[in-house]
């Protein structure tokens, strides 16, 4: 916090002299420089977290789609602990993200067999 300080005050007493116009342009020009590199570091995380979500619903569909789809092209009248058990997740507690990407899959898999729009 030092550092910002300082260069406040230095831009501060080296523009001490000029206009009061000078002055408002410097310190908007400065305000839209943190604004930017704000919006490039903002960017960049959203970007990352895409990336990312699209890395765990390929791990997630690679893993669950064969088995969704047979259970759900299944006819006979399966329990719980028996789909549980099928997809491997007995002791397994899913984590938030996993529990979306099944149900995308869930979602995605139905339309596909379906021709839903």
């Amino acid at each position: 916090m030092d550092t910002v300080m300082y260069y406040f005050y230095y831009l501060s007493s080296h523009f001490e002299s000029f206009s009061p116009v000078v002055r408002i342009t410097v310190f908007l020009t400065m305000v839209l420089g943190g604004v930017y590199i704000f919006s490039l570091l903002k960017i960049g995380a959203v970007a990352y977290k895409t990336q990312l979500d699209r890395h765990r619903y390929s791990k997630v569909k690679e893993k669950y789609e064969e088995p969704l789809s047979q259970l759900l092209q299944s006819k006979e009248d399966i329990s719980s602990t028996q789909v549980l058990s099928f997809l491997g997740l007995e002791n397994n507690e899913l984590k938030n993200w996993e529990k979306a990407c099944i149900t995308d899959l869930l979602v995605n898999i139905i339309r596909k067999e379906h021709g839903v729009q």
